[in-house]
């Protein structure tokens, strides 16, 4: 069994949406919460979000 994590990013709440629905699309899943980071010096936020895929064994 063999598994990959990433995480995905956006300046926005729609951006960071779209992007985690995408990922459903091939099989990613959430691991763990939302994360937003405040950048104060911009006045922007940041949202981050770890993903995994689970990659079972085919038995022969």
């Amino acid at each position: 069994m063999g598994s990959q994590y990433k995480v995905l990013t956006g300046e926005t709440v729609l951006e960071i949406e779209r992007s985690v629905n995408e990922a459903f699309t091939s099989g990613w899943v959430p691991q763990g919460g939302l994360t937003v980071l405040y950048n104060a010096s911009s006045k922007g936020f940041s949202f981050f979000q770890a993903m995994v895929q689970v990659q079972m064994p085919v038995n022969a």
